[in-house]
This record gives structure tokens, sequence and C-alpha cells, in this order.
């Protein structure tokens, strides 16, 4: 039954490839063939059968035309762009209709040839008319088929004969038969090959074509997944579709674009990393910000240096800035926390370069303040309430252990401890160079935010412990000489007053005066020291400060003075 449901839509789609007058010619060759044998006509039959045989040689020639043309197609793209793009010219439906309309065409032509001697000069006229139909039809039918098939050894119909053909359902097939065939190929791995050539053979348009059509492919076979279900983290074969092509693929393309000078197709490689990413998340699928994740890093570490490489690094770093907020808007996904390490790794390596300020500057705000200061945000909207109901050590340097896979509160220990990593490297590289990758006036005012955001719900506790980790990181960069102790206490004051609660503050205080700095940053007020003061031994062992540094109690102890003068200078 399913079988003969295949055959029935495959013969339907072949006749809906002829046009209105290959059907018309056919139409009025049966017609007039039933109207000669009808009407009481005298026929003259002596020379039929040398017109049979110039139709039929007629026809093979025909048929002759179509093979040659789809091999010239085929070469066309097998020389040009992929071999196993070949099937779209031999396995189309218009190469069939055409072979489907000659072949019957021959047949009746011999058909009737041999039945020359046996049947009446009515039913061979009739026959005749209708071979009549049938020849017009193909010459019609070889015309439309070589003006199709040379539109398809064209980038432009190449492109939009393969994209047409893919589909959900497809491209699952096609990665469960890779999968246990090296025969088969990833779905996406043609179009791949045909942007590559575009860029090697210095067709810039089609490799720009190609890679907006590997883009909106993606796009809709990730709608279609999620509407009919598959889109699960159990689906490893919905994975694969687009682990390939986010962590090999698009990549690829990249550096191959910069490798060619055209930076405009290097970005929109990442761009469509980015997009794929994105779709995914907002369709409730988490486990795809792991391979994007990893895609993207691999640009940022194989980006060359100097301004291309330094362009399409920045792309890649605001990427990840906008998916790390697009997933803090989902409910807590789970790989949220990975994403969001693999996002603070690039800064380590990447700072280590010691390259020019300015390089760093717009990466490290968006880290800071359009990534993990607004990611922070949504996550205390959606879970305020939970947290308020939980009690947990924020002071962990890591999570603690009874908290371990509980969502919301693994995310905002993952949010404190990757941007007090990227503070230490930030501090590394001032030490080194003397100068800042980023202004610490925007780092202050972001841990302030994440501050008062955390000042606006009743999760007192993780508040209090904000605030801590604001008062500490004050205390740092006070320490460098970066910006005096009013200008970090008034921020406090500031969000204190007009914060919905204000206790949480003065809590911090306490607990800082009583157990010392946060262990988050305790580590990182070394990384202020001149590099020829590193500590010894000793001093690691007995927690000796660096020398040069104020007392630490102390300094809090004035610094809340300078919170309280000014909270209450303000109206």
């Amino acid at each position: 039954m399913m079988n003969s449901r295949k055959t029935i839509s495959r013969l339907r789609k072949l006749f809906n490839t002829y046009s209105s007058w290959e059907i018309r010619l056919i139409i009025l060759g049966f017609l007039g063939g039933f109207l000669l044998l009808l009407l009481p006509l005298e026929y003259n039959i002596s020379k039929v059968d040398s017109v049979l045989t110039t139709l039929a040689t007629a026809q093979a020639s025909i048929l002759a035309i179509v093979f040659s043309v789809s091999l010239l197609g085929i070469q066309l793209i097998a020389n040009r762009y992929s071999s196993r793009m070949m099937s779209l010219i031999t396995s189309s439906a218009s190469f069939q209709s055409t072979l489907l309309i000659i072949f019957t065409s021959i047949s009746f032509d011999i058909i009737l040839l041999l039945q020359l001697p046996v049947l009446s000069e009515e039913s061979i006229m009739a026959g005749l008319a209708i071979i009549g139909g049938f020849a017009g039809a193909s010459g019609i039918a070889l015309k439309r088929y070589v003006e199709t098939t040379l539109y398809r050894s064209s980038p432009e119909g190449l492109l939009s004969e393969y994209t047409s053909s893919i589909s959900a359902n497809k491209c699952r097939d096609m990665v469960k038969q890779s999968q246990n065939s090296t025969d088969v190929m990833h779905p996406m791995h043609e179009l791949h090959s045909f942007v590559m050539s575009g860029l090697s053979n210095g067709e810039w348009a089609t490799a720009e074509n190609g890679l907006i059509e590997f883009r909106e492919i993606s796009e809709r076979v990730m709608i279609e997944l999620a509407d009919s279900g598959h889109l699960k983290r159990t689906d490893e074969i919905t994975k694969g579709i687009f682990e390939t092509s986010v962590t090999e693929y698009l990549p690829r393309i990249a550096f191959q674009a910069l490798d060619s000078n055209e930076d405009d197709i290097a970005r929109a490689a990442v761009q469509t990393i980015f997009t794929i990413g994105k779709l995914g998340v907002e369709h409730y699928y988490p486990i795809i910000l792991s391979p994007v994740g990893a895609g993207l890093s691999e640009v940022v570490k194989q980006a060359p240096e100097g301004k291309e490489g330094d362009t399409l690094r920045h792309e890649c770093l605001s990427a990840f800035s906008h998916l790390l907020v697009t997933a803090a808007k989902q409910p807590s996904p789970d790989d949220l926390t990975y994403f969001l390490s693999i996002y603070t790794g690039q800064f380590r390596e990447w700072l280590e370069r010691d390259r020019e300020v300015w390089v760093y500057q717009h990466s490290l705000d968006g880290f800071t303040e359009r990534g993990i200061g607004r990611a922070h945000s949504y996550t205390l909207d959606q879970y305020s309430a939970f947290i308020a109901t939980k009690e947990v050590n924020w002071r962990s340097r890591t999570k603690p252990i009874e908290f371990d896979g509980v969502g919301p509160i693994q995310i905002l220990f993952s949010y404190r401890k990757n941007l007090s990593e990227v503070i230490e490297h930030i501090l590394r590289y001032y030490r080194r160079n003397g100068k800042w990758p980023t202004y610490p006036s925007r780092l202050r005012k972001t841990v302030a935010s994440m501050a008062k955001d955390a000042l606006d719900t009743n999760a007192s506790q993780y508040a209090s412990s904000m605030c801590q980790f604001y008062v500490d990181l004050a205390y740092i960069f006070t320490q460098v000489g970066e910006g005096n102790i009013d200008d970090w206490a008034y921020e406090l004051a500031r969000i204190k007053k007009s914060s919905a609660h204000s206790q949480p503050v003065d809590d911090g205080f306490s607990k800082l005066l009583q157990e010392g700095m946060t262990p988050a940053l305790e580590q990182t007020k070394y990384n202020i020291s001149p590099s020829d003061e590193e500590r010894s031994f000793f001093n690691k062992i007995m927690e000796i400060e660096p020398s040069g540094m104020d007392s630490y109690e102390d300094w809090v102890q004035d610094f809340q003075s300078h919170v309280e003068s000014h909270y209450e200078s303000l109206d």
C-alpha cells in the first residue's frame, strides 16, 4: 500500500513537469486519431512505413541529444562543485519526464511499424496521428529539458534545485545513514563544498548565495524538527544535523573567506553559526549551545592577527554575548554554564597576547555589561522566588554540593565565577602592560547593576552576597589606584537608596568583617601586585597579603563609612 502511494505520488510529480503545449499536442494527437478512425475517408498508406521510420530516427536523435545535454550538465557540476550533486540531473523529474515521453513515442512508433501488415487503413492513420502528437510533444520536451538542464548547471540553478530538495526528514535520514556508512555524506556537505568552490574560484556572489541558502535551510530544518517533536536532547540524529555544520563546515568557510580577503562572507559564516544557535535555544534546544560555542571558539582561536582577524574575532564574541542573553531568557538551560565557561575561555587566551587596549575594549564590554549583566537580570526575573526559598552558602567558591544540578543556583554561581576569572585576567594584563583593556568604571557599573537586580528581589541572602562581591571588587580596584573610594562608595549608596531592599547591603558588610573577603575574589587580589612582588611559598601558606595594600578589615570599615555618608546625603 505504501509503495503504491509512493508510485502514484512520483507519477503525479512527473506529469506536473509537462508544459501545457506538450499536453495539448498529445491530446490533439489522440483526438485526431479518433476522428480519423471514425470518419469515412480514403487513405493512401503507401508511404506510412517511411514516415514511421523517419519519426523513429528523429525520436532517437532527440534521445541522443537528451543524454548529451545530461552529460554536459553532469560534467559542469562535477568539475566545478561536487560529484555528489550530479544526481540533481539524472534523478530530476524533468529528466525522467522527458525520457518517459520520448520512450512512449518511440514505443508507439515501433509497435505501429511492426503491425502495419495486419492493421486496417483507418487504424494505421489513427495511430499515425497519435504518434505525430507525441513527436511534437517530444520536440517541446527536448527544448524544455535543455533549458532546464543548462539552468541547473549554473550556480543559481544548481543551488535552487539542491536546496529545494532538502527537508527535515531527508536530513535526518542522511545523517542516520552517514553514521553507518562512509558513502553517505552529511546533508549540508554539498552546500559547504559549493561555498568553498565559489571562494576558491573567485566567484564571490556564488559563495555568498550558497551561504545564505546554508542559513535558510538550517532555519527551515530547525523549525520543522521543532514542529515534529524531534528537537530533543535525547535525539542524537538531530544533534548530528547541526553539530557538524557549526563545528566544521561554517568555521572552515570563515577561514577560507578570510584567506580570499572576503571579510563580509567570513562574518556571514559566523552570523550563520549564531543564527543556528539562537533559533535552537528559542525552541528550547539548549544542547545546541555546546557545539555552537565550540564552533565560535574555533574561529576565535584560529583567526589571524591583524584587522581582518580582529574583526572576525569581535563578531564571534558578540555572538557569544547575544547567545548568553538569549539562553538566560529560557527556562534554566542546563548547557548555559558550560557555554559561559567556553565564552570566558576566549578572553583567557586572548588577553595573554597583550594586544593594544582598543582591540579588547568592545568585546570585554560585551562580556560584562551586555552579556553577564543582562543574563544575570533575566535569570533573577525567572527564579528569584525559588532562590529565596533555598538556604545556600553563597560565599562558596563553587556551588555547594547539595545544590549540584540545581539549574538556577548553578547558573548564578557560574555568572560570578566566570566574571571573576575575566577580571583576574584583566588585572594580569594591567600588571604586565600598565594599561586597562576595558574601562574599570564599566566593570563597576556592571557589578553594581547586578547587585541592584539582586536587591530588588526577595532573595536577601543572594543579594547580600552580590553586595559583598561589589565591595571586594572595590577594594581590589582602589588598591590598584583605579578610582578613589568615593567613586565606588557613591555607586553602592545610590543602589541601596533606590532598591526595594537595603538591609542586605548592611548584612554584606557584617559578613565581610566577620569572615573576610569573598572566596570568588580572594585570589584575584594578588594579581594587583607588581610582577617582582610575587608571593613566596611561605606567604601563600600564611595568606600574607601583598605589600603596599591597605589592611582589608580597616579598608572595609572605612568604605562602609563612605557608603553611609553618601546614603544619608541622597534625597
